[in-house]
C-alpha cells in the first residue's frame, strides 16, 4: 500500500473539524494527523468558482440527498440563508439594503418595503 492510500479525510466526531490521518483499527484517528477543515473549504469554493457552478447535489453517507450552493453576492445569500431558516426572504433583507436600494433613505413601512422588493424582484426577471 502507498503512503498516501493510508490516509483518509475525516471529520472529528467530538469538534467537528475535517483532518487528513491515519485510522486505526478501533475506527479512531491516529496521532499522525493535521487538520485542514480551511483548506477545504477552500478548494471546494475554488472548485464552484472554476466550474462555474452555484449548487451541487449528491447523496450522503445515510443516502439523503445533500446540496451546497455557492455566491459571491451578498444579497443572494442573504435570501438563501432566510430560506434554509424557514424565513420568507424577502422579510429578512437587511434594513441597509432595503433602505439604499429600495427606499432611498425615505423612511417607509415594512410592508411598504415587501411591496418594493416584490416590484423589484419582477423588473429584475424582466431584464
Amino acid at each position: 500500500m502507498k503512503m498516501i492510500d493510508s490516509f483518509q479525510i475525516q471529520l472529528s466526531a467530538i469538534i467537528g473539524d475535517i483532518y487528513l490521518t491515519k485510522v486505526l483499527k478501533d475506527g479512531s484517528m491516529s496521532e499522525t494527523r493535521r487538520m485542514i477543515t480551511d483548506e477545504v473549504l477552500a478548494i471546494v469554493t475554488s472548485w464552484f468558482m472554476k466550474h462555474k457552478k452555484n449548487m451541487v447535489g449528491f447523496k450522503t453517507n445515510d443516502g439523503e440527498l445533500a446540496y451546497l450552493f455557492h455566491t459571491t453576492d451578498e444579497d443572494k445569500k442573504d435570501r438563501i440563508m432566510a430560506i434554509l431558516k424557514d424565513e420568507d426572504p424577502k422579510e429578512t433583507l437587511s434594513k441597509e439594503w432595503i433602505d439604499s436600494h429600495v427606499t432611498d433613505g425615505h423612511n417607509v413601512s415594512t410592508s411598504e418595503k415587501v411591496i418594493y422588493v416584490e416590484e423589484l424582484d419582477q423588473l429584475l426577471k424582466s431584464k
